[in-house]
């Protein structure tokens, strides 16, 4: 499986699909982009980026690890969430109030206001 099969939710959440329910965690849950949980959900989730190392030596846990020593691998840290796909007029309101949500924004308010928060500028920013 090519890693560009790979998505990575933008949100916290879940979703219900199939009668069943499913927890999605920002950032932590990765699904394949032909999963019935992404259909008709694209934007909840953006194309996982993959890091390679390129013979960078990894720093390890050793046996010996004491006291303030390291301990685990070096991870690379996480991208910043990219701009939403797609335009917002066309997300629902709970979809705008959980980016809202995931960016720190205020949730109340109607479409409109979530639009504005989220392109900082119209109705409802600020």
């Amino acid at each position: 499986m090519d890693a560009d099969e790979l998505l990575v939710a933008r949100v916290t959440t879940t979703i219900v699909a199939g009668g069943r329910r499913y927890p999605i965690r920002k950032g932590v849950t990765v699904v394949h982009r032909d999963d019935p949980v992404v259909q008709g959900r694209q934007q909840l989730f953006r194309p996982l980026t993959v890091t390679r190392l390129g013979g960078r030596p990894v720093r390890s846990e050793t046996a010996t690890a004491g006291p303030g020593e390291f301990r685990g691998p070096v991870l690379p840290p996480e991208p910043e969430p990219e701009a939403p796909a797609g335009p917002l007029e066309t997300w629902t309101r709970k979809e705008l109030a959980d980016e809202c949500r995931a960016r720190g924004l205020p949730t109340s308010g109607t479409k409109d206001e979530l639009i504005g928060r989220l392109t900082a500028g119209g109705p409802g920013a600020g």
